[in-house]
């Protein structure tokens, strides 16, 4: 026999498919609960086992581990009389709950925690963290605040990831005056923890989801007059929130401030104010910022050259674009599927068809393969230089390369057909989108009304046109998909 220690079954199975692991664990399981078995086990170890199941990323994982937690139970019962009986201990417990809550069944945990709490093993912090937790997956915010006022009741302090995941929760939802409402209450009512740096950033992010931009500087004042530093991700949620609220100055003003209080931006601190400066059309403070990004150890990454190129693109300064695109290998960075796309589309947009279809052969050349954007924009590019031919050509093309035609591919052809004057064809494409499952939008709809009344014969036009409604009625009431005929909608 060899002296050498053996090792836990955890490390012995990890390398198995997990239904063997399963399988083990709960061999062994069983295996401990034998009333033969000598000296009895401890709760330590069932539970260690039971924690390892938890673990275990099969379907079968949690189901197995409540079947283990009914036999431990029985044999407590059965093998009391003998005086050598293990029992389930509030950490059996706890691991039960948070079992409970990742399948989604939070109502079942309440159950184990009665159960718990009658057998006399008390309740524990992590054991309602789980609990309020799975009631915020399930949007019972109400409940989940509830369920914290009384944790002082049982004896158990809420801490701060119980405090921050339900304010998170709050925020998501729309509610983040219910979560700062939460904050400040945590010191007030004599919790053991203060609101931290990432309750502060949540209730920023969310008053910033909200637009509630003014309300989210007022808890960054809040947060500096606490003595909390805000971080890097305090700062750029708020600059993102600007950006998004078309405030460029205020987001450019955080910046400083975040400089100025000597937390460094990050290459998202960047891209966040290059994207709004973008989106805003200010593509030259953009580009500076772009170079300044460096003097701060920062380096572009492919989410700010994307951004800076797409802005650029629509900006028309194309030949802007392709540059900072020709200097992407210098900053160690390889472009992807969609720079591509940007610039084929700016390259088209800008009347330049051959540097566009140049880039289709280099996007080739670099083993990046087309998708329905690329192709989408191809046509479009073909019916601009009215080649329209051609573009039906690329719409066979795409089939035979494994891709599927979208609202916007179809929309482009038919928009070409119209301005062409070839109504039927477009009409037939309207038919054989339809007939793919892909429902026209608003653009498709413009494109045919105005077509057809720009023939002439509005009687006709418009008898053609609700025969079209009709068809798309039918389609609509053959696939349950919404009760309202479009004829109703256009009266």
């Amino acid at each position: 026999m060899s002296g050498k220690a053996s090792k836990p079954l955890a490390s012995q199975v990890q390398y198995l498919p997990t239904f063997l692991q399963l399988q083990l664990f709960a061999s062994r399981f069983h295996g401990l609960l034998s009333p033969d078995i000598t000296p009895r086990p401890s709760s330590f170890a069932l539970n260690d086992i039971l924690k390892s199941i938890a673990k275990i990323d099969h379907p079968d994982s949690f189901p197995t581990l409540l079947a283990l937690f009914n036999r431990f139970k029985r044999a407590r019962h059965r093998h009391r009389h003998r005086g050598s009986s293990v029992s389930p201990t509030v950490h059996t417990f706890g691991l039960v709950i948070n079992c409970c809550r990742r399948m989604g069944r939070v109502d079942l945990g309440f159950c184990v925690l009665g159960q718990s709490l009658r057998e006399g093993c008390g309740a524990n912090t992590i054991m309602f963290g789980s609990l309020i937790k799975g009631l915020c997956e399930a949007n019972h915010l109400g409940d989940a605040a509830k369920v914290l006022a009384k944790m002082p009741l049982l004896g158990c302090r809420p801490h701060l990831i119980i405090y921050n995941s339900l304010i998170d929760a709050f925020c998501k939802c729309g509610k983040t005056t219910t979560g700062l409402e939460l904050s400040r209450r945590m010191a007030v009512e004599g919790s053991c923890c203060k609101p931290n740096v990432v309750t502060y950033s949540t209730l920023i992010h969310g008053f910033c989801r909200e637009g509630e931009i003014a309300e989210a500087r007022k808890v960054l004042h809040e947060m500096i007059t606490a003595r909390m530093k805000p971080n890097v991700i305090t700062y750029s949620t708020l600059i993102h929130g600007f950006c998004r609220e078309g405030e460029i100055a205020e987001a450019r003003k955080v910046l400083r401030e975040m400089i100025t209080e000597r937390v460094n931006p990050n290459v998202i601190t960047f891209n966040i104010l290059i994207d709004g400066l973008c989106k805003n059309g200010d593509v030259e403070a953009a580009q500076k910022v772009f170079k300044e990004m460096p003097t701060y150890g920062v380096v572009p990454n492919l989410n700010t050259h994307n951004s800076l190129i797409d802005g650029l693109c629509k900006n028309g300064d194309v030949s802007a674009a392709l540059r900072v695109f020709e200097d992407m290998p210098a900053h160690g960075v390889v472009a992807d599927l969609f720079t591509y796309n940007i610039l084929i589309d700016g390259f088209f947009k800008n009347g330049d068809r051959n540097s566009a279809l140049r880039i289709v052969e280099q996007m080739i050349a670099k083993g990046v393969v087309p998708n329905i954007t690329t192709y989408n924009c191809l046509i479009l590019g073909s019916f601009r230089a009215g080649e329209s031919h051609k573009a039906f050509e690329l719409y066979e093309e795409l089939f035979s390369c494994g891709l599927q035609p979208n609202v916007c591919t179809y929309n482009t052809l038919i928009h070409g057909c119209c301005k062409e004057g070839a109504f039927l064809r477009a009409l037939e494409l309207l038919q054989e989108m339809i007939a793919r499952g892909i429902m026209p939008d608003v653009v498709t709809y413009n494109c045919l009304i105005h077509g057809l009344s720009s023939v002439g014969e509005w009687s006709h036009s418009i008898a053609i046109f609700r025969k079209m409604i009709a068809k798309v009625d039918g389609y609509l009431e053959a696939g349950g998909i919404c009760r309202k005929p479009v004829s109703e909608h256009l009266g």
